[in-house]
């Protein structure tokens, strides 16, 4: 937890931070329900979808530059 986040006297419900087994229990069950397999960074659908959305938002940004 945030030193900032210790010093609140008031924490709103529904802003509880997670906890690290929490986000990857999440993780996990997203792979899951979206059939993603285990890769190695530059090989695998997954990861190489997401240099080519990556490709495609810099190619835009510097095509509007």
């Amino acid at each position: 937890m945030s030193n900032l986040k210790q010093q609140c006297s008031t924490i709103l419900p529904g802003n509880k931070e997670d906890t690290p087994a929490e986000h990857f229990a999440k993780m996990a069950k997203w792979c899951e329900e979206n059939n993603v397999h285990h890769d190695v960074y530059g090989e695998g659908e997954t990861i190489q979808a997401l240099e080519q959305k990556v490709l495609i938002c810099l190619v835009m940004k510097r095509a509007c530059l």
